[in-house]
C-alpha cells in the first residue's frame, strides 16, 4: 500500500519486488503480508528507511533508489524470519557466541585506539540484545564511519555491532543480495544457517 509516493519518481516498486521473489527462497517471501510506503513516526523517531512489525514492512518514501529499496526490504524480511524461526535461528547458541566474541574483540580494539577508558562500558559489550544507549555512544560518540574502518573484517557493517538481531539482519541482506562468500568468510554461524533455510 503506498501511502505516499517515492520522492524519487524513477523507482519502480513492482519492478524491485520482482526482483527480491527472484533471490530468495518462498518460505521466507510468505512471511510479509503487506508493504506499506510513506512517511511514518515510527521511522522517523528510529532514524530509520525501513521497518519490520508484525507480518508488515514499513519504507520511507525518501529512500533515494532502487539499490537503497532492495536492500532495506531484504534486511526486513530477515526479521520477519527471526519472528517465526527465532528458535531455529538461534537455538544451538553458535551465532549468539561468533557475535558476542565479536564485541569482545572490538572491546579491545577500541582500548587499544584510546575510544574506551576504564571497564564502565564493558558490561554493553556483552548483551546481545539491543540497547539504545550502546546504539547512540557507537553512533555519536565514535561514529559508525570510524567503526567501519575499527571493525573492518570483524562485521560486515558497522550497524551489524549494535544486537545480535542485526547481526543476523545484516548478513542475511548481504547474502541475498549477492556477496554470500563474504558472508561466508566474517560470520561463518550465520551463513551456515541461512544454508539451512535454503
Amino acid at each position: 500500500m503506498i501511502n505516499e509516493p517515492f520522492l524519487n519518481k524513477e523507482i519502480d516498486i513492482r519492478n524491485t519486488l520482482s526482483n527480491i521473489e527472484q533471490k530468495l527462497p518462498k518460505n521466507i517471501l510468505s512471511n510479509i503480508k503487506e508493504i506499506f510506503i510513506g512517511q511514518f513516526e515510527e521511522l522517523k523517531r528510529r532514524q530509520v528507511q525501513s521497518l519490520y512489525e508484525s507480518g508488515a514492512i514499513f519504507l520511507s518514501n525518501e529512500i533515494e533508489g532502487e539499490k537503497e529499496l532492495v536492500l532495506s526490504i531484504i534486511h526486513e524480511m530477515a526479521h520477519a524470519l527471526e519472528e517465526t524461526q527465532r528458535e531455529k535461528i538461534y537455538f544451538d547458541g553458535l551465532i549468539e557466541k561468533e557475535f558476542l566474541a565479536k564485541r569482545a574483540s572490538l572491546f579491545n580494539i577500541l582500548k587499544t585506539n584510546g575510544y574506551i577508558n576504564g571497564i564502565s562500558l564493558m558490561g554493553l559489550f556483552f548483551k546481545p540484545e539491543y540497547d539504545i544507549k550502546f546504539d547512540n555512544w557507537l553512533n555519536k560518540t565514535i561514529t559508525y564511519p570510524i567503526l567501519s574502518g575499527l571493525s573492518s573484517g570483524l562485521f560486515l557493517s558497522s550497524y551489524a555491532i549494535t544486537s545480535i538481531r542485526e547481526y543476523f539482519a545484516n548478513a542475511f541482506e548481504k547474502f541475498f543480495s549477492g556477496h554470500s562468500e563474504e558472508v561466508k568468510k566474517i560470520t561463518p554461524s550465520v551463513y551456515n544457517k541461512l544454508v539451512e533455510f535454503i
